[in-house]
């Protein structure tokens, strides 16, 4: 265990954040990577990646009740110097995830095809987007075991270890990608499945590696099937903190979902532009969230342990540093929108789809900032509803505004994008209220009492 209850709030970020942050960049290079050679098959099976992209954070959501609930329990367990319960928790953790890991698997068999239809521009489009998917369920279903430990690992301080195992098995996808898609070494290129094919594939290597880890370290973490017994109340309070946590990213899955179909009818083209952007969006707001990918353990340590004043430190100096983060990458992004989805296309059409979403959406990444910042405080801090409260309210806003785009059938692809910023400035405005709120009613009083 890192003790984060002492010492300097900043320096603590960053040495949470910078691990973190390396493997994040992996993960977003080999999407980059994945994206470059899905690209060389054509328009439909970029656009259906895209698809298949969005679905997958329907499983990262589910994943997120979990690792949230987990990280903030082990590192409340943690502040109070009582490892027993931390072990608990992840053992519990893992036994919660094995049930979602089935329900997972059913739906996504039996409800994904339907959206995928309902979604696609073209019939081509459709059934490339049905088999990456069947090829990608491996990856998706040990998602949670793998989530699980590493989020038991982060409450404790300890992310350099499963970081590090993170980038083996990227490193893997990445080699297997060229190989499987293209048939380089092997003369039979895969195209779509090898796609998702090298994805599963080193989601298993990266399984093992993490299982041998905990099977040889001698820490109180130990994931040992002996203690795999019912605890309905554990399941609960996990739940309790990781649900909203996880609705908030089923309803970014959604919002994608909504407006891939709001586009639909520009055809493939422009679906393919809004994921080539997406996936540019992803990587140049990473480092901002691998700073916030580091409050979740110093609040819930500090919690545990009985020092509320650090938590509003925290929120200081993490909001701070995400801001400064994400308009310096917003200003790259924006620079050099058109030298980067050259990358990736040449089809005009695409290209200008994709600079266009860029260089709108880069006008809401300080609202971005301070969503991210808000949020993994509350997580930390055990209670993550108000954030989904925020995000509900986008959610809000969003539906409206595409709603009516489709009523009246009066609407550009800028109207979407900007459409898409204004809910961001909606959200971001409810979670500073929601932050406020927790410092005022829940950390001043303990602040205000004589030492």
């Amino acid at each position: 265990m890192i003790n984060l209850s002492e010492g300097s709030i900043p320096k603590h970020i960053i040495s949470l954040a910078v691990p973190a942050m390396f493997g994040m960049a992996m993960h977003t290079l080999f999407l980059m990577v994945d994206l470059y050679f899905v690209a060389r098959i054509g328009d439909a099976a970029i656009a259906a990646v895209g698809i298949i992209s969005n679905t997958t954070l329907f499983v990262i959501g589910l994943s997120q009740m979990l690792s949230v609930g987990v990280t903030a329990l082990v590192a409340q367990a943690a502040g109070r110097g009582d490892p027993e319960d931390a072990n608990l928790t992840l053992n519990q953790g893992l036994q919660l995830g094995a049930v979602l890991t089935l329900i997972t698997f059913a739906v996504l068999l039996s409800g994904v095809p339907i959206l995928i239809d309902a979604i696609s521009a073209n019939r081509e489009t459709a059934e490339a987007g049905k088999t990456y998917l069947l090829w990608l369920l491996p990856h998706l279903c040990v998602m949670f075991v793998v989530q699980t430990m590493a989020a038991a690992l982060r409450g404790l301080g300890l992310v350099k270890v499963p970081t590090l195992l993170q980038m083996v098995s990227v490193l893997v996808n990445i080699v297997l990608t060229p190989i499987l898609i293209e048939g380089y070494l092997t003369g039979r290129p895969l195209g779509i499945i090898g796609a998702g094919l090298s994805t599963s594939i080193a989601s298993l290597v990266g399984l093992v590696l993490l299982l041998l880890y905990f099977q040889k370290q001698k820490g109180s973490l130990n994931p040992a099937p002996h203690r795999f017994h019912w605890d309905p109340q554990r399941w609960r309070r996990i739940l309790a903190i990781g649900f909203p946590a996880g609705a908030e990213m089923l309803m970014i899955v959604a919002h994608g979902s909504m407006i891939l179909w709001t586009i639909a009818h520009y055809g493939s083209d422009a679906q393919a532009g809004f994921n080539i952007a997406s996936r540019i969006n992803q990587f140049f707001i990473l480092p901002a969230l691998a700073l916030c990918h580091a409050a979740p353990a110093i609040v819930g340590q500090n919690k545990g342990s009985g020092h509320p004043e650090r938590i509003r430190e925290t929120f200081r100096w993490l909001s701070a540093m995400a801001m400064i983060v994400m308009l310096s990458m917003g200003a790259i992004s924006y620079i050099e929108a058109d030298a980067l989805v050259s990358i990736f296309t040449d089809l005009a059409e695409a290209k200008a789809v994709a600079v266009g979403y860029i260089r709108i959406a880069v006008t809401s990444y300080f609202a971005l900032a301070l969503i991210y910042a808000s949020a993994s405080i509350f997580q930390g801090y055990g209670n993550a509803w108000p954030p989904l409260f925020a995000a509900i309210v986008r959610s809000i806003a969003l539906v409206i505004g595409l709603g009516w785009f489709t009523y009246s059938g009066q609407y550009t692809l800028s109207d979407v994008w900007w459409l898409n910023v204004t809910a961001n400035l909606v959200q971001a405005a409810v979670a500073l209220v929601s932050i406020a709120w927790l410092f005022r009613t829940q950390l001043r009083p303990r602040l205000d009492r004589p030492s």
